[in-house]
């Protein structure tokens, strides 16, 4: 088992990389990936990891690496809109592309249902695509806009999800148990199962499973739509 959605204090987690990392090795990991948040477009910038900081945050995961029996990679989860990318200077083994906020709508808990506006700014912004990694959390406005419904399967989901097979990226359901893998070649895992979306959050063990008892209907709608697909 990997784990490579992991956010620690360099961004909105509560643990370092060192302690995610150790917890890793005590869970018998192949290998732990560090993507703390870095979105240009949200409004809250408390939460994400700063231009500035990013040097640093480089040289403390490669500090690391060596250390501990586990593959240690570098990534980000790297806020992702239709209008473009804002990459950080440096090199990361991959990205977690993720769709946190929309053009002209800073705040989707003022919409009734932001579904719609969502999935189809998720299926401009995933043409933009162009360095290893794959499409985060397709469950975000069901897990941050309070009332939200889980997706479901439709035609904007199709669309979504026939963009990411043609592109040949995956994409990622957390708090789920599973990832549901699209491609052949997005890297640098291909269909990884999570041990748990950020470690220190679990109820009642820290390093346990987290709230996946809440998302398996999530699980089993997004599988449903990318077996319609054509996705395996």
């Amino acid at each position: 088992m990997i784990d490579i959605h992991n956010h620690t204090i360099f961004s909105d987690g509560k643990d370092s990389m060192a302690d995610v990392i150790q917890a890793a090795v005590e869970r018998e990991l192949k290998v732990v990936g560090i993507s703390d948040h870095f979105d240009p477009y949200l409004l809250r910038q408390d939460v994400c990891l700063q231009p500035e900081g990013v040097n640093s945050y480089l040289r403390e995961i490669e500090r690391l690496k060596g250390s501990y029996p586990i593959t240690v990679l570098s990534g980000l989860e790297l806020g992702l809109q239709s209008t473009g990318i804002s990459w950080p200077v440096g090199d990361f083994d991959y990205y977690i592309y993720s769709v946190h906020t929309v053009p002209g709508f800073p705040d989707l808990r003022d919409m009734e249902d932001p579904w719609d506006i969502y999935l189809e700014e998720a299926a401009m912004a995933v043409e933009l695509i162009d360095k290893p990694g794959f499409l985060g959390h397709l469950d975000f406005l069901r897990r941050h806009i309070p009332g939200s419904k889980p997706p479901s399967p439709g035609e904007l989901m199709d669309i979504l999800l026939k963009q990411i097979i043609a592109l040949q990226r995956g994409i990622g359901v957390q708090h789920v148990g599973l990832d549901v893998q699209t491609g052949r070649s997005y890297s640098p895992a291909v269909g990884y199962r999570k041990v748990s979306r950020t470690w220190g959050k679990a109820d009642n063990n820290r390093f346990g499973l987290s709230q996946g008892h809440k998302c398996r209907k999530v699980q089993q709608r997004c599988v449903e739509s990318l077996a319609k697909t054509g996705g395996k």
